[in-house]
């Protein structure tokens, strides 16, 4: 679907119904996003659904090198200090915040253009703001209305998704 971008790899081939195994966890994808990065290509974001949980797992090819990350929502009153959009605008971005006790550093701000493939509708303008804790991130997502989002996620190497079966093909392991 998006070899043009993406490498063969069965985890850029999923589509809504498809499932795989993580963390002993079946996830299924229930919905597709895009993001079309500024100055750093494309990535594709899956919102996922295992048992009660969502959560998002977004894949990118790298020259090669496949980057997952898995995330989950947050509310914005887990992270400190309290802060407003304002402080994330001119030349004195916040630089540190804290999260369940770890310190993550801001590493990298990338802008770009969000779009749900699994829904008719236009683009919207996004700006990222990623803090680390070594393999651990917090990602502050501001959209063009000034709203934004927060998740706490980590870095997941590709091997860790496994039995992505894609919907009504009845094979097992499909993809390992």
């Amino acid at each position: 679907m998006y070899d043009k971008w993406f490498g063969k790899d069965p985890i850029f081939q999923m589509k809504v119904g498809t499932t795989f195994k993580y963390k002993k966890t079946i996830w299924e994808v229930i919905e597709i996003h895009e993001y079309t990065w500024n100055r750093d290509g494309k990535s594709l974001e899956y919102k996922v659904r295992g048992g009660s949980q969502e959560a998002f797992l977004e894949v990118e090819d790298d020259d090669g090198d496949i980057l997952c990350m898995f995330s989950y929502e947050i509310k914005k009153h887990q992270i400190m200090p309290d802060f407003t959009s304002e402080d994330f605008e001119g030349d004195d971005i916040l630089a540190e915040i804290e999260y369940m006790g770890n310190r993550y550093k801001l590493d990298e701000i990338s802008e770009g253009y969000y779009s749900n493939t699994s829904e008719a509708g236009s683009s919207l303008r996004v700006t990222t703001y990623t803090f680390y804790h070594k393999d651990d991130f917090i990602c502050i997502a501001q959209w063009e209305d000034g709203t934004m989002e927060y998740a706490d996620g980590m870095e997941v190497k590709r091997k860790k998704f496994k039995n992505i079966e894609l919907p009504a093909t009845g094979n097992k392991n499909l993809f390992s």
